[in-house]
């Protein structure tokens, strides 16, 4: 569903849900390059 990805203005968003971790931050990250077929 990589056609679906967009940005979301920080206002729109409520509360929080949490934080991720750096090392689950970049997995993350790596996910979506690997989706958009991007070099990591």
């Amino acid at each position: 569903m990589t056609g679906q990805i967009m940005a979301s203005d920080k206002a729109r968003l409520k509360n929080p849900l949490g934080v991720l971790s750096k090392t689950d931050m970049l997995a993350v990250e790596n996910a979506i390059l690997v989706h958009l077929g991007m070099p990591r």
